[in-house]
């Protein structure tokens, strides 16, 4: 038997190896660390507190077009149907026909359990024919009701008497030819 410089077997020489012999591997167990657990399950939460905050579910906007129309004399205010308002958008309103050509309009919600005007600008007067998105408050200060706020409209035509007429919508889509008021 020949030996090699590295002190090894020679080629000739090698033996296949005994796989009966052979020991398994084991893994050492790792102790317990009560600081690690602790840091482990405070991330842990934190991370399933911001999915549940941002997978939340949320109410659909409420978009649709709700006819309004009011026969209105000496320029008399009336109110629109409630609707409920999810978010804090802009309120929708086209106004179609008024005896004087503009409409005094008002975003109202209750606040305290009192109904309270809402329009940033206090009254916004609207011309015919031209879709407006009106600034308010509604949603960020009106009373929540299973996490919306009931609004509704009122309005009048800005003088004499004749039917006001159009369409408004509690949320804006935030899109369309609109004037921000």
């Amino acid at each position: 038997m020949s030996r090699s410089r590295g002190g090894g077997d020679s080629i000739g020489d090698a033996k296949e190896p005994n796989f009966m012999q052979l020991k398994p591997i084991t893994h050492k167990r790792k102790e317990y660390s009560p600081m690690k657990f602790n840091r482990f399950m405070l991330t842990a939460t934190a991370i399933m507190s911001a999915l549940a905050v941002t997978t939340a579910p949320v109410s659909a906007a409420n978009t649709t077009d709700k006819g309004y129309s009011y026969y209105c004399v000496n320029a008399s205010w009336h109110t629109t149907r409630s609707y409920e308002k999810t978010n804090t958008s802009k309120v929708y309103v086209k106004p179609s026909k008024s005896p004087s050509r503009r409409t005094d309009v008002q975003t109202y919600c209750n606040v305290g359990g009192r109904p309270t005007n809402k329009t940033s600008v206090g009254t916004a007067t609207l011309r015919n024919g031209r879709a407006y998105a009106i600034t308010n408050g509604v949603y960020e200060r009106g009373d929540r009701v299973s996490g919306y706020v009931m609004t509704w409209l009122r309005m009048r035509g800005t003088s004499r008497t004749g039917t006001v007429s159009g369409v408004w919508s509690p949320d804006w889509s935030g899109r369309g030819d609109v004037t921000i008021v």
